[in-house]
């Protein structure tokens, strides 16, 4: 018998996305910071990987707050809650964070034995080399998860929290996806630009952001001036 989907969970799966992605983001500008000091032939503090861990340990967290843990990956069976069972893109979102996570501990744990108990040793040399191999499977990694999240945009365009953190955070989502907004609302979602505007803007109004929802009707206009229902509802706020 199909379980249900508790209401909480329902509920919450668009903020829960939404932070998720945004923390991916930020993981992603974290590393993209580090990795430009270890082209530079830097080293890297154990701090900076500490805190990569901890943004990952929290997206696979909270996705797990909706989307039921695997219990036996090889047979697709998931544990008994009122939890989403994940998609094909959500099961790959959800893996590809696991091994961020996993595999920035690695290196996290390689550079603390560098710093602490190798140096100038044998041991210091294994653990560098093995740190530059994990290096390089975590650059990878991210690469994988923005284009995950590019198609998990087409299933999620519906949510508009999540419309309008991506419009309202234009620049910073921008550089993560390595991709321009017109860019991605045209390739991973149904909407043209300026029905996106004008979806996150309806949000923003219903939500009580008045001045919010004006920026967003004007910016929709910017893109067709001849979107009636930006006009109306601009005239009328």
């Amino acid at each position: 018998m199909e379980q249900k989907t508790s209401r909480f969970v329902t509920s919450s799966k668009p903020w829960i996305m939404r932070k998720s992605f945004a923390e991916f983001f930020r993981a992603k500008n974290l590393f993209k910071n580090l990795d430009r000091e270890v082209r530079r032939n830097r080293e890297i503090p154990f701090s900076g990987l500490k805190n990569l861990t901890d943004l990952l340990f929290s997206i696979k967290e909270d996705l797990h707050l909706v989307f039921k843990r695997v219990i036996e990956p090889q047979k697709r069976q998931f544990e008994r809650s009122e939890k989403y069972i994940p998609g094909t893109d959500e099961i790959e979102f959800i893996n590809i964070i696991g091994l961020l996570f996993h595999k920035s501990m690695v290196a996290r744990e390689l550079k603390y034995v560098m710093e602490h108990y190798a140096t100038d040793s044998e041991d210091y040399s294994e653990s560098k080399e093995s740190l530059q191999t994990y290096w390089s499977k975590l650059k990878n990694l991210f690469s994988d998860g923005t284009e995950c999240i590019k198609k998990l945009l087409q299933d999620y365009v519906e949510y508009d929290v999540i419309l309008w953190y991506i419009l309202e955070n234009s620049r910073y989502v921008e550089d993560a996806l390595d991709d321009s907004i017109d860019q991605l609302l045209m390739h991973n979602t149904r909407l043209e630009v300026d029905e996106a505007y004008v979806c996150a803007a309806n949000y923003c109004f219903l939500s009580g952001w008045p001045e919010k929802a004006k920026r967003l009707y004007s910016e929709a206009l910017k893109y067709n001036p001849d979107n009636h229902e930006a006009t109306n509802l601009l005239r009328e706020l």
